[in-house]
């Protein structure tokens, strides 16, 4: 899709082809996550007496929560926080069998360890459909 700011200018395009193959990726996820926030408001409301205005900020706000958490998640994940954590508790199992190699070849493992972890691509999206969700959720509330 093209954008023309001007008449002289060159056109500008809004969506290019790695943002639209996200958008393919994520709408799967995003469904069940929604969908997931949905269900756990119904079973957390299912015997109140709240308003329906309630119930829907209380939907939003738990949808909005479910992205940001799997966002944040993911980012951390990104960033390699937890790797040493994943393969330590990878390699303990081998501390105990004592098929621990020299530690030259472990150091070698976690290199190789580090660089094929699975880096997530959809970060962005998923904390901007939490941002927004959470919007919604508070102009409910207040509306």
């Amino acid at each position: 899709m093209y954008v023309y700011l001007s008449s002289t200018e060159m056109p500008c395009r809004i969506f290019d082809n790695k943002m639209l193959n996200n958008l393919q990726k994520i709408w799967k996820k995003s469904l069940i996550m929604l969908s997931a926030g949905v269900l756990l408001s119904l079973f957390i409301n299912r015997n109140s007496d709240k308003t329906s205005d309630v119930f829907f900020s209380d939907m939003f706000f738990i949808s909005s929560m479910i992205f940001l958490i799997s966002g944040l998640t993911q980012f951390v994940s990104n960033t390699g926080m937890f790797n040493s954590l994943v393969f330590g508790t990878k390699t303990l199992s081998r501390l105990f069998k004592a098929k621990l190699g020299p530690s030259e070849q472990i150091k070698d493992e976690y290199i190789e360890f580090t660089e094929s972890r699975r880096k997530y691509g959809d970060v962005p999206q998923l904390l901007i459909i939490g941002a927004v969700l959470m919007l919604i959720s508070v102009l409910v509330t207040f509306l």
